[in-house]
């Protein structure tokens, strides 16, 4: 059996918790005297269920105490590496032979709690009133006002992403309008003859941007189903990593509008530079190459 080091955050009383909450998800709630409310992560990592018995070694002995609910943290770090984190009640900590005092304060500014500077101030003032009142400050930790703990970490894939959809749209872009170049290179005959019979620049133009924006809309309909299948999978994984809840996974229609519209305008403003070049040239230059090929 394997064996974690376990990180204790002990909760008084479970109505009157207002800092660091948390929603109960699955189980008895509040936890009975005497039981363990585990962050739901913590569970799938012991890959045990409610119900179930969890050894605790104490220094005081080894306790068995039952899991009798499982807990969504908000917000809280994932639990990785050696961090274990574990919401607990008090009552518990007693029949673990610990002692049933506190050691942690967490306070927020009512008025201003986005306020750097109406924070500090008001963590010194309460630092200097419980150092005069006896009490022993080992650590203060002011995290930034407003920001989740993962924020910077949801930062950054999604500049990943952003790169590499600019870099796949790049990339796009220019298989577009090689793609054309070669196609517009094979039908020259073609596009010299329609020339010679009075066709306009204006006329084959239309036909080749409607070819490219049938094609393109073709395109989004095959492949938008599947980036959001896609992206679905890959957002639950993100959620499960940062350890945050997603409530919907529905897509806004401007966004499918968008997919559509980038799906759709970029082939047509990529291609139309060398479509209407081609459909230009003069009818006698047209014939002269036709005659010479």
């Amino acid at each position: 059996m394997n064996s974690y080091p376990l990180l204790l955050f002990v909760v008084k009383d479970f109505e009157t918790i207002q800092i660091s909450t948390f929603s109960p998800e699955a189980g008895a709630f509040p936890p009975p005297a005497q039981t363990i409310l585990l962050e739901r992560e913590a569970l799938t990592l012991l890959k045990m269920k409610i119900g179930d018995t969890l050894s605790v070694q104490t220094p005081s002995g080894t306790k068995h105490i039952e899991i009798s609910d499982l807990s969504r943290p908000q917000p809280r770090a994932r639990v990785a590496g050696t961090d274990r984190v574990w919401l607990h009640h008090a009552s518990t900590l007693k029949y673990l032979g610990e002692s049933g005092t506190l050691q942690l304060l967490k306070v927020v500014v009512k008025d201003q709690p986005y306020d750097t500077a109406a924070i500090d101030k008001t963590v010194g003032d309460l630092t200097t009133w419980l150092k005069s009142q006896g009490r022993t400050i080992e650590e203060i930790r002011i995290p930034p006002p407003g920001k989740h703990p993962h924020q910077s970490q949801m930062t950054s894939i999604l500049m990943l992403l952003l790169v590499f959809s600019l870099m796949a749209l790049a990339l796009s872009a220019i298989l577009t309008a090689t793609m054309i170049g070669g196609l517009l290179a094979q039908q020259i005959r073609q596009i010299g003859i329609m020339k010679a019979i009075g066709a306009r620049s204006t006329q084959i133009t239309s036909m080749y941007l409607v070819l490219i924006a049938t094609l393109g809309a073709m395109a989004v309909v095959l492949g938008v189903p599947p980036a959001i299948f896609a992206a679905r999978g890959f957002a639950t994984v993100v959620g499960q990593l940062l350890n945050f809840t997603i409530y919907s996974n529905a897509i806004p229609v401007w966004g499918v509008c968008r997919s559509f519209a980038h799906g759709v305008l970029i082939p047509l403003l990529t291609a139309l530079n060398p479509i209407m070049r081609t459909s230009r040239t003069h009818r006698p230059r047209i014939l002269q190459r036709l005659w010479r090929g």
